[in-house]
């Protein structure tokens, strides 16, 4: 290509996991080998966008885009060495998934960009769903990292904006499931709680030691309100996680679409594309087949039944069901976040002094400076299929949530239900369909979660000492005396 794209694309699945020795490293990350479809699709989606910029005179006429993919892992202590490097420099970064407000800082990140809000607004919207449903006596389980501790200050503080607070809260970290004692605390914890609501949220690095201990323990009926890692516990498909969380809610980036990215997708094929390492491997997950050149030991246990794979093979071909359906949401913030890009280049190439077309892009590559991309990214305003794209002076784009309802069938396929949506562009717009089966399959009506009742008529609030602040007594109003608030 006439100009080169890096990109650190999620391509395997990583967590941290436990190691039961003496010489255990905190921060130890346990990859999975094989890629993980759902990340395999987001280079899909790159390569994807690649190729429509590359076909669209309207966007770099005549200048075609190479890239360079690097696996982030998805986890900070495996790419950042790579990333942090990236950020730190002179180089322009959009990301599609880094979420941690501390890039909002201009000074330390002048030059990071997202196409995905920052985790504070994803919390603000859990917060809205305790305000709008009354809940003000809620349970919070978070991980035992910055994510958490930031989400535990945030969603206190918007509980207590609403009279509500924390009828506790429990750490997950990557060593506690090594600690029956810690364990049988938490579930006790959780089961002897009166609230009715529970809200998760932790980083996904932590998405194993959640499976841990959901999967172990048959957790008491609760409204369960979790962040976005939750998706990425569908890889552990046990039975006590599917039935504590049927009917839990979520609250996840809003969707997109990606016109002809669907017919891309199913006609995909290592013979009609550059075969490489990691479409092989998919390949060979996605079909239970192996290449001739792919080294494997099943080919040398005698007898063994061994498919080949020919490569013509086509994504149509596959059961990708459970991934969902071609409206995406960390996909399109690839999508987009390429498309950001390549429109910073092609307002810079259309600034250039008139010139004939390789005159213009050697002085795009050789004459502009990195604060003058760093200024282009940062006003980019672009449309794909009616949206339209801009970022704000911190680099953040417009927030946008949906709220989802997930429910598990018996067959291993679940239902994902979109029951309202959280929108903090222009002021706060928050909406819940009531018309919806909200709470079941566990509730038939709207659980309540206050630690008291509210006080009669004639009564006031007495605090209780040492309680939280939400709970207290109802003492008698004094002759003369009337409560302006219950």
């Amino acid at each position: 290509g006439d100009l080169i794209i890096g990109a650190f694309i999620q391509l395997h699945k990583a967590y941290l996991r436990p190691l039961q020795s003496d010489t255990y490293q905190p921060e130890r990350v346990h990859v999975q080998r094989k890629p993980f479809f759902r990340y395999y699709r987001h280079y899909l989606a790159f390569m994807f966008a690649i190729d429509e910029i590359n076909k669209n005179p309207q966007i770099l006429p005549n200048i075609s885009l190479g890239y360079q993919i690097y696996d982030s892992c998805g986890a900070e202590v495996r790419a950042g060495s790579g990333t942090l490097g990236i950020l730190s420099g002179t180089q322009r970064t959009i990301s599609y998934s880094s979420t941690d407000p501390v890039f909002n800082d201009r000074t330390q990140f002048p030059s990071f960009y997202r196409t995905i809000p920052n985790e504070e607004a994803e919390m603000d919207g859990i917060v809205q769903i305790l305000k709008h449903f009354g809940w003000k006596w809620v349970g919070l389980i978070i991980s035992d990292d910055d994510t958490g501790y930031r989400a535990r200050e945030r969603i206190s503080k918007g509980l207590s904006d609403i009279g509500g607070c924390l009828a506790f809260h429990i750490l997950i970290n990557d060593t506690f499931c090594l600690d029956d004692f810690y364990e049988s605390t938490v579930v006790e914890t959780i089961e002897r709680t009166s609230a009715n609501v529970i809200v998760l949220f932790i980083s996904t690095k932590y998405t194993f030691a959640f499976a841990n201990l959901f999967s172990l323990n048959q957790m008491p009926r609760k409204v369960w309100i979790t962040s976005s890692f939750f998706p990425n516990t569908f890889y552990f498909r046990k039975k006590k996680i599917e039935t504590t969380f049927n009917g839990s809610l979520s609250v996840l980036i809003q969707e997109g679409e990606i016109p002809g990215f669907e017919e891309f997708f199913s006609t995909f094929s290592p013979n009609k594309n550059p075969k490489n390492e990691l479409t092989q491997t998919t390949w060979e997950g996605l079909f239970h087949c192996y290449f001739l050149d792919t080294p494997s030991l099943i080919r040398t246990v005698p007898g063994a039944k061994v498919i080949d794979c020919t490569g013509n093979e086509t994504m149509s071909e596959a059961d990708v069901s459970v991934y969902g359906n071609h409206n995406y949401r960390v996909t399109y913030r690839v999508y987009t976040a390429v498309y950001a890009l390549a429109r910073a280049l092609h307002n810079l190439y259309s600034a250039q002094p008139p010139a004939n077309h390789w005159d213009k892009l050697q002085s795009l590559k050789n004459k502009v400076k990195p604060w003058q991309l760093n200024a282009s990214v940062r006003n980019v305003s672009f449309i794909t299929n009616g949206d339209t794209h801009s970022l704000s002076q911190y680099g953040d784009p417009p927030v946008s949530f949906d709220i989802i309802k997930w429910i598990f069938l018996p067959n291993k396929y679940m239902l994902k239900t979109k029951i309202g949506n959280f929108n903090a562009s222009n002021g706060t717009h928050f909406y819940i369909n009531s018309s919806d089966d909200l709470f079941g399959p566990h509730f038939r009506m709207i659980p309540q979660s206050l630690c008291n009742e509210p006080c009669a008529p004639g009564y006031r609030k007495s605090k209780i000492e040492g309680k939280p602040s939400c709970c207290y007594d109802c003492a008698k109003c004094a002759e003369g005396e009337m409560s302006n608030s219950t």
